[in-house]
């Protein structure tokens, strides 16, 4: 019965009502989508950075990453890679040679890190050959079929060909800007050989790929790594670092007890240690939804506070002769408290409702922040978000939302007790 009179009280004046339903439909909606939006830019990147850059766990030899020397290797890399793949939880794991270098054409000469590869076992473990567009992405794009051909043979290349009497090697689309290269040119590569010397050789770009990572494209090179070894005239397995992908369904934890037991002596780290700012920013997903949330209901719960003493003020009459007929304290009190909490979940549940299509429409077309795409990228971040939100956000959210209702009618409620039947009955 209480909670019957309740919601009839909650629309005895409609406009007041829908004010604040209003006022919380659009800030929680407001809220939920920068969140949203924030959760999803930093989803898509740790996904990149997983696919393209450090995978889920790495090895490399201890001091390697103090200073990147080539005399800090990874010895017997066949072995361990037998074992490795072995293991329940490892999808697939490759070694790789990274010697820093420079590329140079007529124009200009960068400072990049050669990572050596071998393209079969890469192709499996990063989508570093899925940066180069492909046929069916032009096509998508736009092109007619045989322009999108004409485009990847001449502007795009291809992942590593069939081995011939040049050595290959794929730069990124902006090292291409920068170089004046384009595919089937010429580039120069000079490094420091086995014994310490410079040396360099003729390398010719087979493919220019593209990913949202600047910093990444500006600084990696990707070679085979028997072009490296034939160049440097290091032993055919030279590895320094071996890069493993998880299942889906891992358990981080127990995955790195497993590689560290095979790999003793070796520096065993995963991605979040690799990368720590990327690793406190996954951490810190839920975390900025509800701070963002907390800072909106706050500011929502003191209008509702506000609506509800008005509310309270205006039935002082009403409120005074229920108590004179023998309504207790406590079912007053429940009753203001219900009327509050209606009246926020109101707004919130259209709120959420709102979200949730926003979210779910954004989430499959996109957001396009181009304007912001340059310095976006710049960090590494895509200048295309997809906002995501999981489903026990928003049971989290319906919380947060009964909590501020339930906190806003405490002191209403309270008013209301404090009256006093007689001169409550008595007033104007």
């Amino acid at each position: 019965m209480i909670a019957t009179i309740a919601w009839k009280n909650i629309w005895r004046n409609r406009t007041r009502s829908l004010v604040v339903v209003a006022a919380t439909t659009i800030g929680l909606t407001g809220a939920v989508l920068v969140s949203a939006l924030s959760i999803g830019m930093v989803a898509d990147r740790v996904e990149v950075a997983l696919r393209d850059e450090v995978s889920h766990i790495q090895i490399h030899h201890p001091l390697f990453l103090d200073n990147f020397e080539s005399q800090h290797r990874v010895g017997a890399p066949g072995d361990l890679l037998e074992k490795l793949e072995a293991l329940p939880q490892v999808e697939a794991v490759a070694a790789r040679s990274v010697l820093t270098g420079m590329v140079s054409t007529a124009q200009k000469a960068v400072g990049v890190s050669l990572i050596g590869i071998n393209p079969e076992r890469e192709k499996l473990l990063t989508g570093l050959w899925q940066s180069l567009p492909n046929s069916l992405q032009l096509l998508e794009r736009g092109f007619a079929p045989e322009r999108a051909s004409a485009y990847l043979a001449d502007s795009v290349g291809s992942y590593f060909a069939e081995p011939g009497r040049s050595p290959q090697i794929l730069i990124s689309e902006r090292l291409a800007r920068e170089l004046k290269a384009q595919v089937r040119s010429r580039v120069l590569v000079q490094l420091l050989d086995a014994q310490g010397y410079m040396t360099g050789g003729q390398f010719r770009v087979v493919g220019i790929f593209s990913t949202s990572n600047a910093m990444f494209d500006e600084s990696q090179v990707f070679v085979r790594q028997s072009d490296l070894v034939a160049l440097t005239g290091h032993e055919p397995e030279l590895c320094h670092e071996i890069a493993l992908r998880l299942t889906p369904e891992h358990d981080m934890a127990e995955a790195l007890a497993d590689v560290t037991a095979l790999a003793p002596g070796l520096s065993v780290m995963d991605w979040k240690t690799l990368k720590p700012d990327l690793g406190l920013s996954y951490e810190m997903l839920d975390a900025m939804l509800y701070i963002m949330l907390s800072i909106i209901l706050m500011a929502l719960g003191f209008g509702i506070v506000n609506t509800m003493l008005m509310v309270v003020l205006e039935r002082v009459k009403e409120l005074g002769m229920l108590m004179a007929i023998g309504m207790n304290k406590k079912r007053i009190f429940a009753m203001i408290m219900l009327e509050t909490v209606g009246l926020s979940l109101t707004g919130g549940l259209a709120g959420m409702l709102l979200s949730a299509l926003l979210v779910g429409y954004l989430g499959q077309v996109g957001v396009d922040l181009s304007a912001f795409g340059e310095g976006l990228e710049a960090v590494g971040y895509s200048a295309i978000v997809y906002p995501r939100l999981n489903w026990d956000n928003y049971l989290g959210i319906t919380l947060m939302v009964i909590l501020t209702g339930v906190l806003a009618s405490i002191y209403p409620a309270l008013k209301a007790l404090s009256l006093k039947p007689a001169e409550a009955v008595r007033s104007e």
